[in-house]
Formats: structure tokens, C-alpha cells, sequence
């Protein structure tokens, strides 16, 4: 590997902030973008879990072997490893990343969750059932 890999997916939350990171530094061909579609559960595919063992997006692989593995680390990379001449500012408070970016917070709770039976049927028939059908069948075909 002669450049660094930054695995992302555009429907991610998590991938959105490295994603911008990677836009607003002036990246062009530093770094290679490999999309790895969450919707379809391609992150439980075998090869990715190899890369990321937690199978999450995003990842950050550089050419040394060392991988980074969550917005924030990703992000902080994409910081200091910016081209030349890419405008920073100031950094935002790391209490609220790390709160924001915590284990336990998950923006999906919002796409996946039902109030009553009548809202989980329509989203068992949209975007969120499809992503959950999508991960099982992966989950269950590589494992």
C-alpha cells in the first residue's frame, strides 16, 4: 500500500465527520477513499473485518499497517497529516467529541426505533428493514 486508505460510507454518521475533514483540508490523491456500504452490511464481510476487526466505519489504514478506527482518531490523523497549506482552526472541545462519540451514544437509534407497531411496520418496509434484513443475511452467511 503506497498511500493511506480511508474507508468511508456516505450514509454514515460517524464517517460524516472524516469525510468532511477530508473535503475541508484540501485533500485530492493523498489519501485513497475506498466506500463501504453499511446499508448492504458489507462491513461484516470477511475482508473488511480483517481491516476492522469491530467492522466500523470509518476506518483509516496507513501504508505502515497502523489503523484508526473511529471519527475521531480518523479525524485527528486527516489533521495532522494535511496538505500543505490547508487552513485549521481551532480544534473543538474534547470532553464534547469524546461524549458525542462515546460507545453508548448511537445516532441510528433514531433510524432503527419504533414508538409503536404501526411506525415499525413502515420502517420494516423502507431504508430500516432493508438495512436490518441486509446485515442478518451477511451476518449470517459469513459466520
Amino acid at each position: 500500500m503506497s498511500k493511506p486508505v480511508l474507508y468511508l460510507f456516505g450514509g454514515s454518521v460517524w464517517a460524516a465527520v472524516p469525510h468532511l475533514a477530508f473535503e475541508e483540508l484540501g485533500y485530492t490523491d493523498e489519501i485513497k477513499q475506498e466506500t463501504v456500504s453499511v446499508l448492504e452490511g458489507e462491513n461484516l464481510d470477511l475482508p473488511y473485518v480483517k481491516i476492522s476487526a469491530q467492522a466500523t466505519i470509518p476506518a483509516l489504514v496507513t501504508p505502515e499497517g497502523q489503523l484508526y478506527d473511529s471519527s475521531t482518531s480518523v479525524t485527528d490523523y486527516l489533521i495532522k497529516n494535511a496538505p500543505s497549506g490547508a487552513k485549521i482552526g481551532n480544534p473543538a472541545d474534547k470532553q464534547l467529541l469524546e461524549t458525542l462519540h462515546a460507545d453508548n451514544v448511537d445516532p441510528n437509534v433514531f433510524l432503527i426505533g419504533a414508538r409503536n407497531k404501526a411506525e415499525l411496520e413502515v420502517k420494516n418496509g423502507s431504508v430500516p428493514g432493508y438495512h436490518v434484513r441486509a446485515r442478518k443475511s451477511r451476518f449470517i452467511y459469513n459466520y
